[in-house]
């Protein structure tokens, strides 16, 4: 658990690496600004199809043989970023960096669900959570401390640690060595991705009624109506779909892509600090690493079905609370506002997790755990800039007739508006679809001696 642990929050030091870089080129006049943005985009457009490519290949050659490659791409990648000495080495060095993240966390999750009993799933999905905040956190304060370029530095001894560690301690992943490896469907999926990427950033930027945006998005849509084609064809499909059979699966998916939507607008919670000293967002961050780890440990007694839902229910209660700020509120209310936002999304985080590592049979974990991330990129892709776009326009509309803090104030509350309303879609989707898991075995995908799957949901 503690070498998957690792890699995320090696990830996300690196992600808060790249956000500084780019700011470091654009003092320097290295950089137009308007091409910036390539640095998440090539990102992107490598990370978000390896995610499941990866998983699969995972699947059938052993997560335990591909994963420590995710340490050992970083711990090349990550100095090379540091030392670039150009703006476009730098874009090409963070899609290296891709490869490696993608290994780590399309594989991490399953392996952590091979790695840990089954009572103790919750909690380790639960630290799990929690990592990915620490790493953003450790990231922020080194790179504040030393300077990017030191710190993509630094985290070449971190990979060399977990590329030897995770050679040496994780055990054997079981195979399905009969099948074989869907190159042509892996082809068409990938492109299908990197043209809906394409289409986003350049509908972002020129608008979607550009005839290019056109063609890009409905070649991905074409290529993915043929991926789903080819995939109810094959013997060992890329993605079979009887995994979406299990309506709770495919509800927690669409929730965790629901979450990551809502984690779009949260992300302009710092720009409360100007209202309310950095209170509600801190609340936010701190209560979110504490009940991540906290509701893994419930979810081990409960099961994450309960625990999901009272994790939705504080975050649609936080976003209510909100709507009730104002400039001259006690600090008490904003103070609260927060706790319960970052109380309910480590909750519901830590519960989700569970339910979708333990929804599917063992040989179908790295396939699952690449499938969330892949929700997950996709709806910060499709929903970040609308809803930055949202706030720039409101907060300037606003601003004609408000002071700025005033503002700033209700521009956010539009946008936890937008939460409320997807975050109440995620809680009546977990009431009706998930299933109940045993407080004993969670309804968790295990397997028996001879990888047969064993106590699934149902």
């Amino acid at each position: 658990m503690a070498i998957v642990a690792l890699g995320v929050v090696l990830v996300a030091i690196n992600a808060v690496v790249a956000t500084d870089s780019v700011g470091s080129f654009i003092v320097s006049d290295l950089v137009r600004i308007r091409s910036v943005g390539w640095v998440r985009v090539a990102f992107l457009l490598v990370s978000t199809p390896l995610l499941v490519i990866s998983g699969r290949l995972g699947d059938l050659k052993g997560r335990n043989k591909l994963f420590p490659y995710g340490f050992v791409i970083l711990a090349v990648a990550s100095p090379l970023y540091g030392l670039a000495p150009n703006f476009s080495l730098l874009v090409v060095f963070r899609a290296f960096q891709a490869v490696g993240a993608a290994l780590l966390l399309s594989l991490g999750l399953g392996l952590l669900v091979e790695a840990t009993p089954p009572s103790e799933r919750g909690r380790a999905f639960g630290i799990l959570v929690s990592a990915g905040l620490i790493g953003s956190v450790v990231g922020g304060l080194f790179t504040y401390a030393v300077g990017w370029q030191w710190v993509s530095l630094l985290s070449l001894p971190v990979a060399v640690i977990g590329a030897v560690a995770s050679r040496r301690l994780i055990v054997s992943s079981p195979r399905s060595s009969e099948e074989s490896f869907d190159g042509v469907g892996a082809a068409v999926f990938t492109g299908s991705t990197v043209c809906l990427i394409l289409g986003f950033v350049f509908g972002y930027e020129n608008g979607f009624a550009n005839g290019w945006v056109l063609v890009l998005l409905a070649m991905s849509a074409i290529l993915m109506v043929n991926f789903v084609w080819i995939e109810s064809r094959v013997d060992s499909p890329l993605l079979n779909p009887e995994i979406f059979k299990s309506r709770g699966f495919s509800a927690a998916l669409f929730n965790g892509f629901l979450f990551a939507a809502t984690l779009a607008s949260l992300d302009q919670a710092y720009l409360l600090g100007a209202v309310f000293d950095d209170v509600l967002p801190l609340a936010v961050a701190i209560t979110w690493l504490l009940s991540a780890a906290i509701a893994g440990r419930v979810v081990d007694r409960s099961g994450p079905r309960p625990v999901a839902l009272k994790g939705l229910a504080l975050l649609v209660v936080g976003f209510l609370a909100t709507q009730a700020l104002g400039t001259d509120t006690g600090l008490w209310l904003g103070l609260s506002a927060g706790a319960m936002i970052g109380i309910g999304a480590g909750a519901f985080l830590a519960a989700n997790y569970t339910f979708i590592m333990g929804s599917v049979e063992p040989a179908r974990l790295g396939i699952a755990g690449g499938l969330l991330g892949f929700s997950l990129a996709v709806a910060a892709l499709m929903t970040a800039v609308p809803l930055l776009t949202f706030f720039i326009r409101r907060f300037e509309e606003r601003l004609a007739v408000e002071s700025g803090a005033e503002a700033i104030l209700s521009t956010y509350q539009g946008l936890t508006l937008i939460a409320l309303v997807s975050t109440s879609v995620a809680m009546l989707l977990a009431w009706r679809f998930y299933e109940d898991q045993t407080a004993t075995e969670h309804g968790l995908a295990s397997s028996s001696p001879d990888g047969a799957s064993v106590n699934q949901p149902r």
